[in-house]
């Protein structure tokens, strides 16, 4: 029996063995936490404004029409006129490349007069209609 292993006696762990593993997990659990809380942030979007409805009379409708169609022809005209401008200059210069509408800063004015009417677009006037 002088071969007989040494006995076993047990002893205390030094501390009760739950309170490491408690903290790394409440650890590793606030952290996923937290940075699905910072990701999940929403933005707030500010409102552009509201939408104003305003009746039109027919009238009035067809005076806004004819402001339309009397600066469209304006610009089409000064369009033909510096397109006309452009290709004179560009024979003189250089060899047309095909593309008569270049123009240059000079050369551009505004067509379009200032009114104090409300601005109507598409979708305005087809709910006034």
């Amino acid at each position: 029996m002088k071969n007989v292993s040494a006995v076993y006696v047990p002893t205390q762990p030094e501390g009760d063995g739950i309170t490491l593993p408690t903290l790394l997990s409440l650890l590793a659990h606030g952290v996923v936490i937290g940075a699905l809380i910072y990701g999940y942030q929403h933005t707030e979007v500010e409102t552009a404004g509201s939408l104003e409805t305003v009746m039109v009379s027919p009238e009035q409708l067809a005076d806004i029409q004819g402001q339309i169609l009397a600066n469209r022809a304006a610009a089409q005209a000064i369009a033909s006129s510096q397109s006309d401008t452009a290709a004179d200059s560009s024979a003189t210069y250089a060899p047309s490349s095909g593309n008569d509408n270049v123009t240059t800063g000079a050369q551009r004015r505004s067509v379009f007069t200032q009114s104090d009417e409300p601005v109507y677009t598409n979708s305005q006037q087809q709910q006034i209609i």
